[in-house]
C-alpha cells in the first residue's frame, strides 16, 4: 500500500511538472510577427557608398484578401517613401504580400528544420518595392534551412535559422555563404532578402535594430544609432574615385586619378550590360537606355579593380 502511495504521489508531481514546462517552453510559445509599434532599421541594400537606412515601421492591422495582414510602412531615412508592405502570419509560417500577383507568398517557416527548402518564388517573379530588386523581375528565390537553434535575446529566448541561399537570383545571402534567421524579426540582413549574384561586400545590408514594445535587439556587428546617417560611406582608398551625379538620368561621369582601362556596367543580378575602354582619366557612360533602378559599375584601372554603385532615375 505504501510503495503504491508513493507511486501515484510521483506520477502527479510528474504530471504537474509536464504541465508547467508545457505552459513556459519556448517551444510551445507562438511568436507573433510586426505587432503595431515594431521597427527594423536594416543598412540600405545593394548602396555601399549611401550610408543610409532603411526603416520599416508596423502602423497598423488590416485585411487583406481575407487575410488578417500587419501593415509596414517602409521608408528611406524615416523620411522619403517607398512603399506599403503586408505581412501574414499563419502559425509559424510568415507571408509577404505581393501586389503584382494579388497573392501571399512564404517567406519564414518557423516550423521547418535542418534540411528543409524554402520556395519563397521557383519562377520569375516581380517584386515589391522594398526589396529594392533593381530589376524588373527576379529568377526565383529560395533558401535551405542548414541548422534551427536559440539565442538569448533581451531576456528570453528567440528561435534561430541558420540558412543559404540555393542557385537562384534572390535569397538571404550570396550563394555559399550563411545567414542567420531570427523568429519574430526576421533576417539579420534584410528582411526580404538579398541578390545572390554579387559579392557581399558591394551590399553590407545589415539588421542594425528591432524593437517592439516590450522586447529590441540591437545587432552587435552595428556600432553607432539606430538612424545613423554616413555621408561618407566610401572606401578611403577609392577617394579619388568619383561617379556623378548619382542618382543620374542620362549621362554618369566618371573620374579617377589614373587612367581607366575598362568600365563595366552590370545589373544588380551580376548580368554585364555595357562595357567601355576609356584609356583616360575621365570618362561618360551613356545609361538613358538603362531601366529606372541600380547598378554596379566595374572600373578597372592598371593598378585598381574598383565597384561602385549607381542609380538610374
Amino acid at each position: 500500500m505504501k510503495k503504491t502511495h508513493i507511486i501515484k504521489r510521483l506520477g502527479t508531481i510528474i504530471t504537474v511538472c509536464t504541465s508547467l514546462f508545457m505552459f513556459t517552453s519556448p517551444a510551445h510559445a507562438q511568436t507573433e510577427w510586426a505587432p503595431v509599434g515594431a521597427t527594423w532599421y536594416f543598412n540600405r541594400p545593394s548602396f555601399s557608398s549611401s550610408g543610409s537606412y532603411v526603416l520599416f515601421e508596423s502602423i497598423k492591422d488590416s485585411v487583406i484578401n481575407d487575410k488578417d495582414v500587419s501593415v509596414i510602412k517602409v521608408t528611406i531615412n524615416g523620411v522619403t517613401p517607398v512603399s506599403h508592405e503586408y505581412i501574414h502570419q499563419h502559425g509559424d509560417s510568415v507571408f509577404y504580400f505581393n501586389s503584382h500577383n494579388n497573392a501571399f507568398y512564404l517567406l519564414y517557416n518557423f516550423s521547418a528544420v535542418a534540411g528543409d527548402t524554402i520556395v519563397v518564388h521557383d519562377s520569375y517573379t516581380k517584386l515589391t518595392p522594398a526589396f529594392f530588386h533593381g530589376e524588373d523581375s527576379i529568377e526565383g528565390f529560395i533558401y535551405r534551412v542548414l541548422e534551427v537553434d536559440s539565442t538569448f535575446i533581451s531576456d528570453r529566448w528567440v528561435k534561430r535559422q541558420k540558412v543559404e541561399s540555393l542557385t537562384t537570383s534572390w535569397g538571404f545571402t550570396e550563394f555559399n555563404v550563411h545567414a542567420y534567421i531570427l523568429n519574430g524579426i526576421g533576417s539579420q540582413l534584410y528582411f526580404f532578402g538579398l541578390t545572390g549574384a554579387i559579392p557581399i561586400k558591394f551590399y553590407p545590408s545589415m539588421l542594425r535594430c528591432y524593437d517592439e514594445p516590450g522586447f529590441s535587439f540591437i545587432n552587435p556587428a552595428w556600432n553607432h544609432e539606430c538612424d545613423f546617417i554616413s555621408a561618407a560611406g566610401n572606401d578611403p582608398k577609392e577617394a579619388d574615385c568619383r561617379v556623378y551625379p548619382n542618382p543620374v538620368d542620362d549621362i554618369a561621369r566618371v573620374h579617377l586619378s589614373e587612367p581607366i582601362e575598362t568600365l563595366t556596367i552590370r545589373s544588380i543580378d551580376g548580368r554585364t550590360l555595357q562595357t567601355y575602354t576609356p584609356l583616360q582619366q575621365d570618362a561618360s557612360i551613356v545609361v538613358s537606355t538603362l531601366r529606372k533602378g541600380s547598378y554596379l559599375i566595374i572600373i578597372t584601372s592598371k593598378h585598381r579593380n574598383i565597384s561602385k554603385i549607381i542609380i538610374k532615375n
